[in-house]
């Protein structure tokens, strides 16, 4: 089962694009026009969870409790 990161999760918090005082239309603009300009993009997400698995457990060796995206 998926979980959401800021609705399934206690202490989940919603994140937004933009720096702290970015104006929401401006950075909606920014994605808009990447989106109809690129063919593909890619994104960088940085996880910090302890005593969790993001990818591989190496203990173990599998992908069984990998983070979903």
């Amino acid at each position: 089962k998926h979980v959401w990161f800021g609705e399934s999760m206690s202490d989940g918090f919603q994140f937004e694009y933009g720096g702290e005082g970015s104006n929401p239309a401006d950075v909606a603009i920014q994605l808009t026009f990447l989106r109809l300009m690129a063919t593909e993009a890619s994104q960088n997400v940085t996880y910090h969870c302890k005593n969790s698995v993001a990818y591989l457990d190496q203990a173990s060796g599998n992908l069984k409790k990998a983070l979903l995206l």
